[in-house]
């Protein structure tokens, strides 16, 4: 959210989310002051904050209900959103003579928030409303102009709805974006693209969403799927909710209004100004923060539009409970913003926060954070639980420094050809991040190397990472087998334990199912096996990596001079029962000897760029003649290998 931001001064009241609605009482129940203040303390007490002007299809009001209604605003402290007749009439005929004398009216009336420009401006209409609003900037430079565009699904619109909204922005600059949208299979998607476009600029965002069925939306909102509008809202970095309507259109197409047509709260009234009430309460501290992102978690598929967690957020979900999750950030703390998208059960929201030395704290009331008590804490994350009712959120902060959010390696999981993407934190364990292709990374993060087969794995590291050995325990249909990544090769190392790892490497997490997963990274000054020897015996050749920090392991089988990727033909002692060599790229120019033993009687040889002599017969187990012994395989037909 921007906090201080024009929009915030101008339109809502500082350090506030603003809430507003659409249709406010027609003229005739605001005949007098008194009848008006009334109606103005009505609104306040649903906990709106900004009054809008339009009435909607019950006729403009006249320039007289305009004022009585803007004195009465002032009198309960409420601002308001000026509309005018005039507005429609350019709207409706293209003619701007009528808009300067709407800023010479009511400029100079303290309650003025702004102007209401225009509703859903179609796209051939971007060039009046842009001439409109240049000539109120010009006429009243104090009150900014306010216009709320289509959603992105109205069929009428010739462009595609990114170029409809950058189109209006860059013709009309104005303070803040706002739009509608009450299709909520497209909430999400039409929630980014204004987020997105908003960001881009600078300027906050309002959501105009539903309160009252009508149309093509025949379904009358529950007080849970309108609380989940307007959290939804705000967990994108909103920072205005109006709804529709507030007052009844006396229009058979329409249902309840939260005040019905005789002037009287129905209901909805006060599910409504409950609703307003949280929104309000989990709002405020966000408005002056820096929204940062927004993910989902629950199982798949998620909303059209919906991203799992991003590695490098400081706090992991749950995915079992469909949640929404927005991080926001100011100079002293990090917030995170849990909301629950199941408008009809209530949830357990669990969540684990990064933190340093301070525990996370919980908004429990307007101004009121409460220290939570973890369920568990260990490596910097804290472990809470919150009760959610249908539509819900809860709020909470952690104050900064936070301890590092690690997310070393992100493992892209391959079975049955069908990938998917998992971050791996050494604290937060595994998360998963969606469906991918191979060779996926998110954004800094490099591939490091795949073990490319149906079903099979491949590797990204964090950038401040490349280069480092990483052990991937790739586990299909219970059995496992460790396999070394780096510099985009992939060494099959055999089969290991769940959660094993080398001597030189560390534990990072793990997925445990039957075909999952787990991660050691290595030490950071370690380049892998030193050398892998071809071991032939009657004619069939086995591939042992020779490692001298953590031993010898066998790596499959493969023809004479073969060497898997990072590594060099050195030699070969071709015969029945005979070797080759394949050394580390940075080894190949080196000298080896190799032990060659048949039946328990044992040949050392020389290896060394291609030239491969026998020096000793019989020799004794692991002689190196003073070099240094990198490992061996002790068996009657087993070998040794030294590096001179």
């Amino acid at each position: 959210m921007a906090g201080g931001s024009p929009a915030q001064a101008v339109f809502g009241p500082p350090g506030e989310v603003t809430i507003s609605f659409w249709c406010p009482p027609p003229q005739q129940f605001i005949p007098d002051a008194a009848s008006a203040q009334q109606r103005m303390q009505q609104i306040k007490d649903a906990g709106f904050n900004l009054v809008t002007t339009n009435a909607c299809d019950l006729g403009e009001w006249p320039v007289e209900v305009t004022r009585r209604a803007l004195v009465a605003a002032d009198a309960v402290g409420l601002k308001a959103l000026v509309h005018d007749e005039r507005f429609r009439r350019a709207a409706e005929t293209g003619d701007t003579s009528g808009v300067p004398g709407v800023a010479r009216d009511f400029a100079g009336y303290p309650a003025v928030a702004g102007y209401e420009v225009i509703d859903e401006p179609s796209y051939g209409f971007i060039p009046v409303a842009a001439e409109m609003v240049r000539t109120l900037r010009t006429l009243d430079p104090a009150h900014a102009s306010y216009i709320n565009l289509l959603p992105s699904w109205d069929p009428n619109l010739p462009v595609p709805y990114t170029r409809y909204v950058g189109d209006y922005l860059n013709a009309v600059d104005p303070v803040l974006l706002s739009y509608d949208n009450y299709l909520w299979p497209t909430m999400y998607t039409n929630l980014i693209t204004i987020r997105d476009e908003a960001r881009r600029r600078g300027i906050p965002f309002w959501n105009v969403v539903l309160a009252t069925a009508h149309g093509r939306f025949p379904d009358q909102p529950t007080a849970p799927q309108m609380l989940w509008e307007g959290m939804q809202t705000l967990a994108y970095g909103g920072t205005g909710i109006l709804w529709f309507v507030y007052w009844d259109m006396i229009d058979p197409d329409f249902r309840e209004a939260m005040i019905d047509a005789r002037g009287n709260e129905t209901p909805l009234y006060a599910e409504t100004a409950a609703i307003n009430a949280k929104l309000r309460t989990i709002g405020r501290p966000l408005v002056g923060a820096r929204h940062v992102r927004t993910f989902q978690t629950g199982p798949d598929p998620l909303p059209a539009g919906g991203v799992r967690r991003q590695p490098q957020t400081p706090v992991f979900g749950d995915d079992n409970a469909p949640m929404t999750i927005g991080v926001f950030e100011d100079d002293s703390y990090v917030y995170s913003l849990v909301t629950s998208r199941d408008t009809a059960s209530a949830r357990t929201a669990n969540t684990r926060l990064k933190y340093n030395a301070t525990l996370p704290q919980r908004l429990t009331g307007p101004g009121s954070w409460t220290t939570v008590s973890p369920t568990s804490t260990g490596g910097g994350l804290a472990a809470v639980s919150a009760s959610l009712a249908p539509g819900d959120a809860v709020l909470y902060r952690v104050a900064k420094p936070l301890a590092r959010v690690d997310d070393e390696v992100v493992i892209g999981r391959v079975r049955n050809n069908h990938g998917t993407l998992h971050s791996v934190d050494s604290a937060g364990g595994v998360t998963y991040m969606g469906p991918a292709p191979w060779g996926t990374c998110p954004p800094g993060y490099g591939e490091a190397g795949r073990y490319e087969r149906p079903n099979g794995f491949w590797v990204c590291t964090r950038s401040d990472l490349a280069g480092r050995g990483v052990y991937v325990g790739n586990v299909v249909n219970n059995g496992s087998e460790l396999v070394r990544v780096q510099n985009g090769n992939a060494l099959p190392l055999g089969p290991k334990a769940w959660s094993g790892c080398t001597n030189t490497s560390r534990f990072v997490a793990q997925l445990l199912e039957s075909n999952g997963f787990w991660v050691c990274l290595d030490a950071a000054d370690r380049r892998g096996p030193e050398a892998v020897v071809g071991l032939v015996r009657a004619n069939d050749g086995q591939l042992y990596a020779t490692d001298y920090a953590n031993g010898t392991y066998h790596v499959g089988s493969g023809g004479w001079g073969a060497c898997p990727g990072g590594y060099g033909y050195v030699g070969k002692y071709e015969a029945v029962n005979g070797f080759w060599l394949c050394a580390r790229s940075d080894l190949v120019p080196r000298t080896f000897l190799v032990g060659n033993v048949v039946a328990n009687a044992a040949t050392l040889f020389s290896v060394t760029w291609g030239a491969v002599s026998a020096i000793h017969y019989p020799a004794a187990w692991n002689d190196c003649r003073g070099g240094r012994l990198l490992g061996n395989l002790v068996v009657s037909n087993g070998f040794w290998l030294c590096q001179q």
